[in-house]
């Protein structure tokens, strides 16, 4: 068995790369060539310490895996699906933050038609930093406004990426209102964005665990879609609505897409540009397990 640690994980995909074994992944999974765990995920602990076991089946490699996550030391393990022998342990968190950045960002290109979207993100974490940077490569933005907790994070995020299309809002809302991408990735304990805040025919992605938006943006939105349902119905805002009585798992299972028919180009678009489009991508554990072969691949 193969181990690899974190130190070699960092910067060993670029954007490109990585965005092109994310986008294959996603087609797999539409294709049912992705088998994700039953359940989605073992919850061994729940918040605050969120330890817990995704797994998933990759067919078309030929391998299973496991992340195994806790708040700051995950690990994921692959297993030739064939004789069941390990092959690999590797150190995910660098690679965990680099692959949720770069998912997200794919995702946005395919849900927004616009040339030179303007891109509001809220959040300005690891993950949020790998998302700026995998947004100024694959979306080609006329701005991104970053709005944080805090003024001195966002304008931290923009000078470590270093781009001169990244702008620091003066508030959330700020960021929000005229965007054609809203994309939130926090750990707020509570809303932060009014869905009134947001442009008809804005493409608004859910990645935080916690919940971020009002409901009014599920009922505003014409196209809905979810990476991994099971897992959005344990947290994130699909969960808290649940929870609050606004929405029933039953109600959005029926209302929503997932991601992988719109990479398989089964999503027909919009019918008009003020549709606006809502999705929850938090995190489909196939695209890890399918990042950590493509370094393993590598490595050999």
């Amino acid at each position: 068995m193969r181990m690899i640690s974190e130190a070699e994980t960092i910067d060993a995909l670029s954007i490109a790369e990585a965005a092109e074994v994310i986008a294959a992944t996603y087609k797999a999974l539409g294709n049912g060539d992705v088998e994700p765990s039953t359940p989605s995920a073992m919850r061994v602990a729940g918040p605050p310490h969120r330890i817990q076991l995704k797994g998933a089946v990759l067919k078309a490699d030929g391998i299973a895996g496991a992340r195994l996550s806790s708040r700051g030391h995950p690990r994921l393990m692959l297993w030739d699906l064939q004789s069941g022998a390990p092959i690999l342990f590797l150190e995910e968190n660098w690679l965990y933050a680099f692959r949720t950045g770069i998912s997200g960002a794919v995702v946005a290109r395919w849900l927004t038609p616009r040339p030179n979207p303007r891109i509001a993100l809220i959040g300005a974490g690891a993950i949020a930093t790998h998302m700026t940077r995998a947004f100024g490569e694959l979306c080609a933005p006329q701005v991104i406004a970053v709005a944080s907790r805090t003024r001195a994070s966002a304008e931290r995020l923009a000078a470590n990426v270093g781009n001169t299309r990244v702008t620091v809002a003066e508030s959330i809302e700020a960021a929000v209102r005229g965007a054609d991408i809203v994309v939130t990735i926090t750990t707020a304990p509570q809303r932060i964005v009014q869905s009134d805040w947001i442009n008809p025919g804005a493409t608004v992605l859910s990645m935080g665990g916690g919940p971020e938006f009002d409901n009014g943006v599920w009922h505003n939105a014409a196209h809905r879609f979810v990476d991994d349902l099971d897992y959005a119905l344990y947290q994130g805002d699909l969960a808290a609505w649940v929870k609050d009585g606004a929405l029933t798992p039953a109600g959005i299972a029926a209302r929503i897409t997932g991601i992988g028919d719109v990479a398989n180009n089964r999503w027909s678009g919009r019918r008009s540009a003020d549709e606006s489009v809502f999705a929850v991508i938090q995190g489909l554990t196939a695209l890890d397990l399918s990042l950590a072969y493509r370094i393993l691949q590598k490595r050999r």
